[in-house]
């Protein structure tokens, strides 16, 4: 997308983006870009509604399979084709609805607010990274331990799945950044008796990186900023901050909006009009 008022099909080209590639990076102004995940959240209701349709069809299929069963009808074949589909359909609506998840209760709140004090004539620029941290490139450590049972697997994975900035009123320029930091843990161990075993733990933890760029004619610093990282130039001054919110057991879960809102405005708590 560019900085020009989105169409319907460009909304349709960005929902089956995100749905097919689960990523997608633009400027758009803030209105355009809340009527494209307002489309999304409608798509997404639909295909909740259909998951829901397939699981009562999904029922329907091992009641009637059961019957046939006892009944000797001809039409086990069919019923346990028709319930491999099913079962693929609501895996493939289950991995889709992450997706909606985290822009519905994330993105969509967090850029409601924001439009409020935003510029109209200025675009976001937004990167989103659906895919998942289980990404190759997203690998940032591996170690394995044990020639022997037990046997531990370790991995690292740094995932930035949203970045983004924007202009504000004040013409002070806003970034953030959104990174889930993943310690996945495989291991496999053998019994007594021979059987192996597989287990999977993970430990994610979600970091924040905000970054505000104001003009020195606006705002100057209080005491609050001493603690921020700090960057002054001839005409902005640029404050940066992280915030490393408490570990879960849960690779992508929602993150909630609120913890966005805290994350800027300790940046504004840091400054005080000029004059």
């Amino acid at each position: 997308m560019t900085g020009q008022t989105v169409t319907n099909e460009e909304m349709k080209r960005f929902y089956r983006t995100l749905v097919d590639r689960h990523h997608y990076s633009g400027e758009y102004c803030i209105e355009d870009w809340l009527r494209c995940f307002r489309y999304l959240q409608t798509q997404g209701r639909k295909r909740a509604k259909l998951a829901k349709i397939s699981i009562y069809l999904l029922v329907a299929i091992v009641v009637i399979g059961v019957v046939s069963l006892v009944q000797h009808w001809p039409i086990i074949p069919l019923m346990i084709g028709l319930l491999v589909l099913d079962i693929v359909f609501l895996i493939a609506m289950r991995k889709h609805q992450k997706v909606f998840d985290r822009l519905r209760h994330t993105l969509l709140p967090f850029l409601t607010v924001l439009q409020q004090d935003s510029r109209s004539d200025q675009p976001l620029s937004m990167e989103l990274d659906l895919r998942g941290f289980d990404q190759v490139s997203k690998r940032v450590r591996h170690t394995a331990a044990g020639k022997q049972y037990p046997r531990v697997e370790e991995s690292l994975f740094q995932d930035p799945w949203c970045r983004g900035q924007l202009t504000l009123c004040d013409e002070s320029v806003l970034s953030w950044q959104v990174q889930e930091i993943v310690r996945e843990r495989k291991i496999r161990k053998k019994n007594a008796r021979g059987k192996i075993k597989f287990k999977t733990k993970y430990k994610c933890r979600t970091r924040l990186n905000f970054s505000l760029s104001f003009k020195h004619n606006r705002y100057q610093l209080n005491d609050s900023a001493a603690k921020l990282q700090i960057k002054q130039g001839e005409r902005r001054t640029v404050l940066k901050s992280r915030q490393v919110l408490p570990i879960t057991q849960q690779p992508g879960t929602p993150l909630p909006f609120r913890e966005l809102l805290l994350g800027v405005s300790n940046l504004f708590k840091c400054l005080k009009p000029q004059g």
